[in-house]
């Protein structure tokens, strides 16, 4: 029985309490159950950032491996051509010398941090800055004017390793650099200043004039030794930078590279002291004389000979440079006392032929200082006025004389002299330098 005072529900109020009370029992079943819906999609996204993740990682690891694999193998080009070009100053063997440097240079970098040698080298010449098709090989280059020498470099098989699995497979890297010869801002040179010609001659023997310093090219010029030319002679000995004072400082220089951070109008203290027995001894190393007896690399490095040049055997007394650049492409040791009229002491070690080609190097074409030797007993300085070529003519024996070539300005195109120091001058002596 129906109370009268409260209405009936209708039908369509019914049939909506109905529809609430199956929405509000969907949104607890969903409440209580939420993986049954979401957690295939999380699974599926997780996956996929994975991936995505993983391939950017293997992206940025590989490339960073091969960008460093490029940085080293362009190292190994550089270093390379700069070691071949050092060797191009125009004798018979310069090209062939130019090729064993470099290849030697470009075997002693490795690449692929530092884990595998470098390969795949291909050096070639040129007498001009060209392109690439116009270099020629060893055996076509003409050593006379050869100036350029250009090192490419080619390192395959670097492996990714995160590429890999999706289809990446090993990789080459390639590089290429070319030096040539330029004058130097800063150079290294034995420590012997050669004095300028006061009263230099009307005419050289071959008819040219004489040069800024009154020298004539192929002149020699000769002094002592013992406490240096100064009156009596064409040079004497100086005090670099960073150098022992004595005869100390200068058998260094001697046995060494000499000094690599001098430039033109520097001043430095004169040496007159008497080099000594040892100071000969150093001087002497170059020809490939030691005293006593030893085998490099146990002895100061020799040049590639040790052929001399005295009055004797060379009665013109100018112009040995040519003789002296076929003597070297043979590696023909010293010739003996009887041949050059010298009396060189007693327990000497002449270095041969093989010994010299093995471990000799470019020592007796050497750079030094132009000085005005006019000052020099008065305030024992002198000024680097400029830098020469001269060739060392014969070792030093018990007269203590010994004798000098000279060769030219040594920062003039086509020098014979190539020396190390810091590229980009002007007025300085030839050093390599990359131009590519």
């Amino acid at each position: 029985m129906t109370n009268p005072a409260i209405p009936a529900p209708s039908s369509s109020a019914r049939l909506g309490e109905g529809a609430g009370w199956g929405r509000q029992f969907q949104t607890r079943d969903h409440a209580r159950h939420p993986a049954r819906r979401q957690g295939g999609a999380v699974i599926i996204l997780v996956a996929l950032s994975i991936a995505i993740l993983v391939g950017f990682l293997g992206l940025v690891v590989d490339l960073a491996h091969l960008f460093v694999t490029k940085t080293e193998t362009q190292g190994s080009a550089d270093a390379c051509a700069l070691a071949a070009a050092r060797e191009l100053t125009g004798d018979p063997m310069a090209v062939t010398r130019a090729e064993n440097a470099g290849t030697l240079l470009e075997q002693r970098n490795n690449v692929n941090f530092q884990t595998t040698p470098a390969t795949n080298v291909a050096i070639s010449f040129s007498d001009q800055l060209s392109p690439n098709s116009a270099y020629l090989s060893s055996l076509s280059a003409n050593p006379a004017t050869t100036k350029y020498a250009m090192c490419t470099l080619s390192q395959p098989g670097i492996a990714p390793w995160f590429m890999e699995a999706m289809g990446f497979g090993a990789q080459t890297v390639s590089a290429m650099a070319v030096a040539t010869l330029a004058p130097s801002q800063t150079n290294c040179a034995i420590p012997l200043g050669l004095c300028l010609n006061a009263s230099p001659p009307a005419s050289c023997p071959d008819g040219s004039a004489p040069d800024t310093y009154g020298l004539c090219v192929g002149d020699w010029r000769g002094g002592k030794f013992g406490s240096g030319g100064g009156v009596n002679g064409a040079f004497n000995w100086l005090q670099f930078p960073g150098q022992a004072s004595g005869a100390q400082g200068v058998i260094d220089a001697l046995t060494g590279p000499g000094n690599c951070d001098l430039a033109r109008n520097d001043t430095v203290p004169a040496e007159t002291g008497n080099l000594g027995n040892a100071g000969g001894k150093a001087w002497n190393s170059r020809f490939g004389l030691n005293q006593p007896a030893c085998t490099p690399p146990n002895c100061p490095t020799p040049d590639f000979t040790g052929y001399s040049y005295t009055s004797t055997n060379w009665t013109s007394q100018r112009n040995a440079l040519p003789d002296f650049l076929i003597r070297r492409g043979t590696n023909a040791p010293y010739e003996g006392d009887a041949i050059t009229g010298l009396s060189l002491p007693g327990g000497l070690n002449s270095l041969s032929s093989s010994q010299l080609a093995a471990y000799g190097a470019d020592r007796r074409l050497v750079t030094v200082p132009i000085v005005d030797c006019s000052a020099w007993s008065a305030s024992h300085q002198a000024q680097l006025l400029d830098f020469a070529c001269v060739l060392m003519l014969y070792p030093v024996d018990t007269s203590g004389n010994v004798s000098l070539e000279y060769r030219g300005l040594s920062s003039l195109p086509g020098s014979p002299c190539a020396t190390s120091g810091l590229g980009g001058g002007t007025v300085g002596p030839l050093v390599p330098v990359l131009v590519q």
